[in-house]
């Protein structure tokens, strides 16, 4: 049984070094380097997604902030992360409507915008599942409604949404 502690207990801080501020997911690719994308900007925090080894010790910050950063490379609140077959990196930029797509040392690829307010992502079997949870058609990126989109892996294209069912 294999234990690893990333973090400094009962220590949280804005981002950067081996302290986590509201880690939102995590992924471990498969050499065991372990990627976690923390967010939700508190205290002026900035969203990030850290790199760290096998043996949980930080390695780097693949991209941080600004608050705000709307740019290709740039997260404002990094939700989710996955890691597909050829170890690029899928993380869900969810304030800017987008996932983005990474190498594993934090160079940006491409960003995806046809999968709305991306709140989750997995990848299986050919396809990627993207989960919104926050798009409501008026307030939370307007005309989108929350679901899951299920698309064609690596074209990207949708194939469908789930839709919720509250809608």
């Amino acid at each position: 049984k294999l234990l690893m502690t990333i973090g400094t207990r009962g220590v949280s801080s804005p981002i950067g070094g081996n302290v986590l501020y509201q880690p939102t997911d995590v992924v471990v690719d498969a050499d065991g380097f372990v990627y976690i994308t923390e967010s939700h900007q508190k205290m002026g925090s900035q969203a990030a997604v850290g790199k760290y080894g096998p043996d949980g010790k930080f390695i780097k910050l693949l991209a941080r902030g600004p608050v705000g950063g709307n740019l290709p490379g740039q997260l404002d609140e990094p939700h989710s992360i996955a890691i597909d077959i050829r170890g690029r990196l899928f993380i869900s930029d969810r304030s800017n409507n987008r996932i983005q797509i990474w190498n594993r040392e934090g160079n940006y690829i491409q960003e995806w915008r046809q999968f709305s307010r991306p709140s989750g992502i997995a990848i299986r079997d050919g396809l990627i599942y993207v989960a919104d949870s926050e798009s409501n058609g008026v307030h939370a990126h307007p005309g989108w409604l929350r679901g899951i989109r299920v698309g064609t892996y690596p074209e990207g294209r949708v194939l469908y949404r789930i839709p919720d069912p509250l809608e």
